[in-house]
């Protein structure tokens, strides 16, 4: 049962990391950070609605990668499969 969770909080890190590079690949055609450090000010007038929030570019690709990392490092509130 630990197994499954342990596969299913994998996954949801993989496609929270996915979603985070597919929008800065999007946008910038690139994965080089200096280029990406450079124009970072892109991101800022892109505006999403996600789940009932408003939130611009770079804050969704933040939270993204927060939660990836969250998820393949089993920290709080997915921590399920450790217990």
């Amino acid at each position: 049962d630990s197994a499954f969770k342990a596969l299913l909080f994998n996954r949801i890190g993989d496609l929270g990391l996915f979603l985070a590079m597919f929008l800065v690949y999007f946008y910038l055609k690139t994965f080089d950070f200096l280029i990406i450090f450079d124009n970072v000010a892109i991101f800022q007038g892109i505006r999403f609605d996600f789940i009932l929030f408003e939130l611009n570019c770079l804050d969704l690709i933040c939270i993204l990668l927060v939660l990836a990392a969250m998820a393949k490092s089993a920290q709080i509130f997915l921590n399920g499969w450790l217990m």
